[in-house]
C-alpha cells in the first residue's frame, strides 16, 4: 500500500506510468485530493489507478476545504487530527494529507486479513463498505470510510464505469462502457446530473435482470447530440433484490465544437541562467495533446512530446528540445469529444544571454521587481556571481552584484 499525501494540478508521464506499473503489480495506491476548496481533484489522486480521498469534517459531511468532485471514491476524517510532526512531536493538522492514511491504513488492515485480495477487489470493498454522509457538499455521491465494515465485508455488487482514460466525453454520443454485477444482482441504472457536483440526477436507462450483468461490456449509448457543451456528472448504480446498490461516478465533458486555441505564443524566459525559448498555448477546453517539432529546412523530427494529463494551460521550455537553428512546431490538441485543433510556427533554438553592459544596475540603486533566474552566474567574467533577472514589463534582461 502506498499513501501519497502530496499534489500537483498537474501530473508527469514519469508519476503516470509509475503508478500504472505500481498498479499493475499489486499495490493499492492511495492519495489526498487537495485543500484548495475546488471542484477538481490534484494529481496523482486524478489517475484512474488512484483512490482519491476527500476529507470529512466532525460532523461527518465533507470539510469546508477539501477538493472533491463525483469521481472522489471516499471520504475520510481530515480535521484536527493528530498528527506526527517534526522532532517526535504530535500536532493536531487538517487536510487531505491527514484523510488519505486513514484509508492507507483500513487497505493494509484488509490486506493483513484477507492477503489474496486484488488491488481492485480492495478499492471496491472500501466503497461499497462506506457509511453515508449527512451532506455530501461537493463530494456528492462518495462514502465516508467505515474501517469495521471494510474488514467484514467479503462479497459486493459490482458497479464499474470503465471507459478508458482520465477524461472521459463526447459529441453527438457517448457509449458508456462497464462493469455491473454481484451477489442478489438484479440490474443497473445510469443517472446524469449537471456539473462535476449535481445536486439533481436524471435518469438515463434502467437495465433490469440477471441477464444484463457483464464485465467490461457496453452499458448505453448516449445521445448527447441535443445536449448543451458543459461538464456533467455520470453515475451508475448496481442494486440488488434487496435494493442495495453499488455506485461509480465519472466526469464527462460534452463539447460539439473542436477546440479554440485563446492564446498562442513563442517568447524567451530566463531558465537555468540563460534565455531559453518557450511555447505558451492556452485552450478554452481540457485538451490532451501532443508537440512535435521538426527541422525548419528538411522536415526531419527532431522531438515528439505526448503530454500526460489534460491541461488548458501549455507552458513548455524548449531549451532541451530545440538545436540552434529554426524548427518548426505543430501543436495537436484534442477534447474529450475526440476534435483536434492544431497550431504551428517557426521557433529559434538559439539560446540568449542577458547583456551586461546596458542592463547592469549600479551600487546604490533600487533592484527593479524581476523574475530571478534559479541561480547564481558570472556573466561578465569578473571572478564574481551575478543574480540574473528578467524584467516583467519586457525591457530586457537586469544585472546585479
Amino acid at each position: 500500500v502506498i499513501n501519497m499525501s502530496w499534489g500537483d494540478e498537474r501530473g508527469s508521464r514519469l508519476l503516470r506510468d509509475t503508478l500504472q506499473y505500481a498498479h499493475a503489480m499489486g499495490v493499492v495506491l492511495v492519495s489526498a485530493s487537495g485543500n484548495e476548496n475546488h471542484s477538481s481533484v490534484l494529481y496523482p489522486a486524478a489517475f484512474p489507478e488512484v483512490i482519491s480521498v476527500a476529507a470529512s469534517a466532525h460532523d461527518a459531511g465533507a470539510a469546508y476545504f477539501t477538493n472533491a468532485t463525483a469521481e472522489v471514491d471516499l471520504l475520510a476524517p481530515g480535521v484536527s487530527v493528530l498528527s506526527l510532526h517534526t522532532e517526535g512531536r504530535l500536532r493536531t493538522l487538517s487536510g487531505t494529507s491527514m484523510a488519505a492514511p486513514h484509508v492507507a491504513g483500513v487497505a493494509a488492515l484488509m490486506l493483513s486479513k484477507r492477503p489474496n485480495l486484488g488491488v481492485d477487489d480492495v478499492k471496491r470493498i472500501l466503497v461499497a463498505s462506506g457509511s453515508a454522509q449527512v451532506d455530501e457538499g461537493r463530494a456528492v455521491g462518495a462514502p465516508l470510510l467505515n474501517a469495521a465494515n471494510a474488514l467484514t465485508l467479503s462479497d459486493t455488487l459490482v458497479a464499474e464505469i470503465a471507459n478508458a482514460g482520465i477524461g472521459m466525453g463526447g459529441d453527438s454520443a457517448l457509449e458508456v462502457v462497464g462493469s455491473v454485477g454481484g451477489p442478489r444482482y438484479a440490474g443497473y441504472r445510469l443517472l446524469v446530473g449537471e456539473s462535476a457536483t449535481p445536486a439533481e440526477w436524471a435518469l438515463l436507462v434502467d437495465v433490469r435482470g440477471r441477464e444484463s450483468a457483464g464485465f467490461h461490456r457496453p452499458l448505453h449509448a448516449w445521445d448527447t447530440s441535443g445536449t448543451p457543451e458543459g461538464t456533467y456528472a455520470l453515475r451508475l448504480e448496481a442494486y440488488d433484490s434487496t435494493g442495495a446498490f453499488a455506485r461509480d461516478q465519472r466526469v464527462v465533458e460534452i463539447d460539439h465544437t473542436p477546440p479554440v486555441a485563446l492564446r498562442h505564443e513563442f517568447f524567451h524566459a530566463l531558465t537555468q541562467g540563460a534565455g531559453a525559448p518557450f511555447l505558451w498555448v492556452e485552450w478554452d477546453d481540457f485538451v490532451n495533446a501532443s508537440l512535435t517539432i521538426r527541422d525548419a529546412t528538411t522536415g526531419d523530427v527532431h522531438d515528439t512530446t505526448e503530454f500526460a494529463t489534460p491541461q488548458r494551460h501549455f507552458i513548455v521550455a524548449l531549451e532541451t528540445a530545440l538545436p540552434a537553428g529554426e524548427w518548426a512546431y505543430t501543436f495537436v490538441a484534442t477534447n474529450f469529444a475526440g476534435m483536434s485543433t492544431t497550431v504551428d510556427g517557426v521557433a529559434s533554438g538559439d539560446v540568449e544571454y542577458p547583456d551586461t553592459a546596458s542592463r547592469s544596475v549600479r551600487p546604490g540603486s533600487r533592484v527593479p521587481s524581476l523574475d530571478v533566474a534559479p541561480r547564481l552566474a558570472d556573466f561578465n567574467g569578473n571572478g564574481l556571481p551575478e543574480i540574473v533577472g528578467a524584467s516583467p514589463g519586457g525591457e530586457g534582461f537586469v544585472f546585479t552584484q
